[in-house]
């Protein structure tokens, strides 16, 4: 009997496999010759039974040690030592792992071996993905944000002045100033309540020409004000289409408005027009 536990070293070995398959990492013991001479359960669930190959070829598919390969590292130093590698599965799915490295000790204290822990982190670096994106859009709307403002107050500045001095042609244009950076910020606020919901797409049978063209006909009036030409072009053929119309409106009235804001701001040409067209 153990003293510590109570089990026969029978009992323990068992236990200790038991426990080896039950790691949620996948682990596998290598030799020297990167050949993997045992794997646990969650290895074989990702990769199946390799024993026998070697580990470069069993998940990367290589024909060759991998460039900076960490078991390489330990084999060399006896240490223990990490990196992060994308490896495939047996079942085509690529994975992003952090992997750990450490030596296994024959009896003299020579490195025999090596075990290779490997966990999935594709979640996890997904997700620190998705928070750099959210990062960069938060950066984008503070400058845009700031944009409107320096707008409002030139267009509050521009109405005062008119004011004090009774011109009406400068009022209009204060007015003017004022009236598009609101709606600039009303857009902003209807596209992040758009975003920041759970929303599931109701899809449904609509007429695609009907919903493009409600929307682009929402910017008639600017596209006339600010001298821009707005052509919409209709495919006669495509009638009916199973979409999210909701959506569909949405992303044509963002990209038909950041369209009129690009030629609102390009002063090295006369003539500007944006031009929105279905087809089959």
């Amino acid at each position: 009997m153990g003293p510590a536990t109570g089990l026969s070293p029978g009992e323990l070995q068992v236990e200790v496999d038991q426990l080896f398959d039950l790691v949620p990492s996948a682990i596998s013991i290598q030799d020297r010759e990167y050949r993997i001479v045992r794997v646990n359960g969650t290895f074989r669930r990702l990769f199946g039974d390799r024993v026998g190959d070697r580990c470069y070829a069993a998940y990367k598919g290589r024909t060759e040690v991998c460039q900076d390969c960490p078991m390489a590292r330990t084999f060399a130093d006896g240490g223990v030592h990490q990196s992060e590698e994308v490896v495939r599965t047996a079942s085509g799915e690529i994975l992003q792992t952090a992997v750990q490295t450490a030596p296994i000790l024959d009896g003299r204290g020579r490195v025999a071996g090596g075990m290779e822990v490997m966990t999935d982190i594709s979640k996890t670096v997904a997700t620190q993905q998705e928070l750099v994106l959210l990062g960069q859009a938060m950066a984008g709307m503070a400058h845009y944000i700031k944009n409107v403002l320096t707008g409002l107050d030139g267009g509050l500045f521009v109405v005062e002045e008119a004011m004090e001095s009774g011109d009406d042609s400068l009022l209009r244009e204060g007015w003017e100033m004022v009236r598009r950076n609101v709606e600039r910020v009303g857009k902003l606020s209807r596209d992040q309540l758009f975003c920041s919901r759970e929303r599931e797409p109701v899809m449904t049978e609509v007429a695609v020409n009907r919903v493009v063209c409600e929307a682009v006909e929402l910017f008639r009036p600017r596209a006339v004000r600010e001298g821009i030409e707005l052509a919409l072009g209709l495919d006669a053929r495509l009638r009916t289409g199973w979409l999210d119309s909701e959506g569909v409106h949405r992303m044509v009235t963002n990209l038909v408005s950041n369209a009129l804001d690009a030629c609102r701001f390009d002063t090295a040409k006369a003539r500007h027009w944006v031009s929105v067209k279905t087809f089959l």
